[in-house]
């Protein structure tokens, strides 16, 4: 255990093990904190200019265009039915007739309660809900966000942390932008509202997650960039252009991969750019755009022409197969993850390398019922 702790904290930045004992100590203060914290930012925020939604009608059309118009469908009838799916699980979050949406469902995974505070369903329910022409969906989506600044406070252990609320300023803006077309939202609400950017974007100012770094970090700045500019605070936009540039040069390698070496979060963080691009052309477009080529051509190396990965069935099959022969041996699940590229880090091409592990862990089936009894004796 503790040469896996030393190779995963060789590659940590010191920069990075000042900010992580830093949250650590947040992650102990702050709910004891939080009703001050609360407190604050209330006051701090209870005065400022009113939500500016035109400034991201570039980010709204952008997202239209990129966006698969089955996965909105599919995603707002599930938001009509008061069901929400995320990372493998699938719950009722508001039952037939209730008023009050369930913002931490019994039963569910932390990460499944991070992506229900993302916001990408109401922002599907407000797409198709203004493709329809449907007030009564739009209604619905509003008052899904009313309900979320009523009942969510400063302290959830999942609604607020940082990577949350940097997607939901951009997801939740986005929604609004379209239901303000449709005009289900009034005046008072839209002071409410005003309120809650203006916390959600000051809590973040404060809480970039510099420990976690990659496409956390990112994600922090690019909704720090839209809160910033929908609640007009000029101050706040210009820090997240000077991290964004700051985190360019960091996270983008000369030969337009991304930093994580993994395709997923290269195409998330590609993403990413491509909205701060979008919805800030002047500022950060001409610095982002070679970039940007060189990251997309990287990524299109990867794929078909289609789009789709090469050799995914055998990846999947051999990942599945694992799992399966896993469980027929009496071990935990067995998986394939992306601390298997240590392999291919440490200079490993052929597979010999995985193949020598194998063997390893193998034998080390034989050897596992010794160091259990020696355990057991000594605990006796």
């Amino acid at each position: 255990r503790g040469a896996r702790y030393w190779r995963t904290l060789r590659y940590l930045k010191p920069r990075q093990v000042g900010f992580k004992l830093l949250e650590a100590a947040e992650d102990v203060l702050e709910p004891r904190a939080a009703p001050l914290l609360h407190t604050w930012l209330s006051h701090a925020t209870r005065n400022g200019a009113p939500l500016d939604l035109a400034r991201i009608e570039p980010l709204v059309a952008w997202a239209r265009q990129t966006t698969d118009p089955v996965w909105l469908d599919a995603m707002a009838r599930r938001f009509e039915r008061g069901e929400f799916a995320a990372a493998g699980q699938s719950a009722c979050v508001r039952p037939s007739g209730a008023v009050r949406a369930d913002w931490a469902p019994p039963g569910t995974s932390a990460l499944y309660r991070y992506h229900l505070h993302y916001g990408h369903d109401i922002e599907a329910a407000a797409v198709v809900a203004r493709d329809r022409g449907s007030t009564a969906l739009a209604e619905l989506a509003r008052d899904r966000i009313l309900d979320w600044v009523a009942h969510v406070r400063i302290g959830d252990p999942a609604g607020w942390r940082p990577y949350p609320v940097s997607t939901r300023l951009t997801t939740w803006s986005r929604a609004l932008f379209l239901l303000a077309e449709m005009g289900v939202i009034t005046d008072q609400q839209t002071a409410v509202l005003r309120h809650q950017f203006a916390c959600a974007t000051t809590y973040l100012y404060w809480h970039l997650e510099h420990a976690v770094d990659g496409n956390h970090l990112l994600r922090n700045y690019v909704g720090l960039l839209v809160g910033g500019l929908v609640t007009a605070q000029d101050s706040v936009t210009a820090k997240a252009e000077q991290g964004l540039g700051d985190v360019a040069d960091a996270h983008w390698l000369a030969d337009g991969g991304y930093v994580e070496r993994c395709p997923g979060y290269h195409a998330v963080a590609l993403s990413d750019w491509a909205e701060a691009c979008v919805v800030a052309p002047d500022r950060c477009k001409p610095r982002l755009t070679p970039t940007l080529q060189r990251a997309a051509t990287w990524l299109a190396t990867l794929l078909h022409p289609d789009g789709t990965v090469p050799r995914l069935n055998r990846a999947l099959m051999a990942d599945s197969g694992a799992a399966m022969l896993g469980a027929a041996i009496g071990t935990s699940t067995t998986t394939s993850y992306i601390e298997s590229a240590s392999g291919i880090n440490s200079g490993g091409r052929t597979g010999l390398t995985a193949l020598t592990v194998a063997v390893l862990f193998l034998l080390a089936l034989f050897i596992a019922p010794l160091a259990g009894s020696k355990i057991g004796r000594a605990h006796v």
